[in-house]
């Protein structure tokens, strides 16, 4: 997916609508949010999960990840600001919905901590699945 200028210029109206509505002439985007709405690849073995998946306590094969095309994207937008963050929704390999949030370290975009409350999940997630569907 890519954004032409008239949705640049679409997201600069709405910008500026909300800071007069609210009063608040400082807001800015501080970064973007998207999913990739598809489980991991099967391994070489036509496995799913891997050996070890029942010993672990969370699964690390996932789909939310930042690709070359997202980091390649937020550059673009961001320009290495280090205020900006990149929320990528996916699934692991055991259909569990995953989160990864990355932000700027020593130049390069790199996953960060990130704790989602229960509440904000559900959010997140029908707001991204009323934009796929």
């Amino acid at each position: 997916m890519e954004f032409s200028g008239d949705t640049w210029g679409e997201l600069r109206r709405q910008l500026r609508q909300r800071r007069k509505r609210m009063g608040r002439a400082e807001d800015m985007i501080v970064g973007s949010v998207h999913g990739h709405n598809f489980g991991p690849a099967l391994d070489e073995a036509g496995r799913k999960t891997c050996a070890v998946c029942s010993q672990r306590s969370a699964c690390n094969r996932t789909t939310a990840v930042a690709s070359l095309a997202d980091i390649k994207w937020h550059f673009s937008v961001f320009a290495g600001q280090p205020w900006a963050i990149l929320l990528v929704w996916g699934w692991n390999a055991r259909d569990q919905e995953q989160w990864r949030v990355y932000g700027l370290e020593s130049g390069t975009l790199m996953p960060r901590p990130i704790r989602l409350l229960p509440s904000s999940v559900a959010q997140l997630a029908a707001a991204e699945r009323s934009q796929i569907g």
